[in-house]
């Protein structure tokens, strides 16, 4: 037999409590992993909140586009990687696996040591490791994936 499942309200007190709860430990996962699923399931409505925009802006006190990309990547990465890459390097990175392999499932499900980013130095193009690419290196990279498509 199936488990019962929980209303809107206790999710979003779930959710909104976890938030809290990332607050105070300073818990950049916790709080994003609670802010995204309050997005994805809407149940920001039980906050009170017109749409995501506003559940971001006056709970989360952070514009959307930092919002969406701090869920993202939280989705995604661990809190380990963000410390060795930083949020922009694995926000940059997650666009290029996506143009390449398409819409990511799950968490990332490979090791970040071992990719290989192909960039162009001293005009020659080599394979280097995240650790040794730009953010303009992968946003390079995911652009030439995009246009051998189009």
């Amino acid at each position: 037999m199936a488990g019962k499942k929980s209303s809107p309200k206790k999710e979003w007190k779930k959710y909104a409590e976890a938030i809290d709860a990332g607050l105070r430990r300073g818990s950049w996962v916790e709080i994003w992993e609670a802010a995204g699923e309050i997005v994805e399931r809407k149940l920001f409505k039980e906050g009170k909140y017109k749409s995501a925009n506003d559940f971001f802006e006056r709970h989360m006190k952070v514009d959307r586009t930092v919002a969406a990309r701090n869920v993202r990547i939280a989705k995604y990465a661990s809190i380990e990687d963000e410390r060795t890459y930083g949020a922009d390097l694995l926000d940059a990175l997650l666009d290029y696996l996506e143009a390449r392999h398409g819409k990511i499932k799950g968490r990332l499900p490979i090791k970040l040591d071992e990719i290989r980013i192909p960039v162009v130095r001293f005009g020659e193009e080599e394979r280097a490791a995240l650790s040794d690419v730009t953010v303009a290196d992968l946003e390079a990279a995911t652009s030439k994936i995009r246009g051998a498509r189009a």
